[in-house]
């Protein structure tokens, strides 16, 4: 376990426990990764190359990802980053099927959904992306959004329940039909590195993002729907 505080300036209490040997050794995030997903929308956005209100299909082919190619038409890229686009939690992409359009179902799909977008928009891979503008401007030595990054950086192995055993094993990445993908929960960061990022919304967004769009992150709700 590891446990980090800070405040906008600096690091006030960091330490490590059990098997983690440094505040750097890094470990999967796993939903953590769709704020990284949500950040990298935002910034897109105020370079006018995302509209946020207008449909999916603006950016992607929505025939590839549901069966009813009409949806994309329907869902926008809002409905996706807020988890009400009526999407299934345990939807896929390529097979996608509505259910509650307008009401918050939280679903990894909306943020695998989200990372094609990043790569249609940016004409680069994911990864490529959030190293560009975000990993490297915050110094983020230590975290990576692919398997081979991680590995290279040390990524902490896990635990398998084996019979009542805890069997130690190889962290397994998604492929492109998997439940959940690596803009919904497979980057890799350390500790070190988190307390960065958490620095950089302490401190409005620095070159990242604006502080407009760090409020818009976390202060613009929808209406809750019964």
């Amino acid at each position: 376990m590891y446990v980090i505080v800070v405040n906008p300036e600096e690091i006030l209490f960091s330490k490590t426990y059990g098997n983690c040997e440094t505040i750097d050794t890094p470990f999967i995030i796993g939903s953590m990764s769709k704020s990284f997903t949500a950040l990298s929308i935002m910034r897109l956005s105020e370079e006018g190359r995302i509209d946020i209100n207008k449909p999916i299909s603006t950016y992607i082919d929505a025939s590839l990802y549901f069966k009813n190619k009409e949806n994309g038409d329907e869902i926008t890229v809002k409905q996706l980053l807020n988890q009400n686009s009526g999407i299934g939690t345990y939807q896929k992409l390529g097979n996608i099927e509505m259910s509650n359009y307008g009401k918050y179902e939280y679903a990894n799909a909306n943020y695998n959904l989200l990372g094609k977008i990043i790569e249609s928009v940016s004409n680069e891979s994911y990864s490529d992306y959030v190293t560009k503008n975000i990993f490297e401007p915050l110094e983020m030595n230590h975290t990576s959004a692919t398997l081979e990054g991680s590995n290279n950086n040390g990524l902490l192995k896990g635990y398998q329940n084996y019979f009542g055993f805890p069997i130690v094993i190889e962290t397994n990445y998604p492929t492109d039909d998997s439940w959940i993908q690596v803009p919904a929960g497979f980057i890799s960061s350390s500790v070190s590195d988190m307390g960065k990022y958490l620095q950089m919304y302490l401190n409005n967004g620095l070159d990242i993002v604006t502080e407009d769009s760090i409020n818009k992150m976390f202060y613009d709700y929808i209406p809750k729907m019964i």
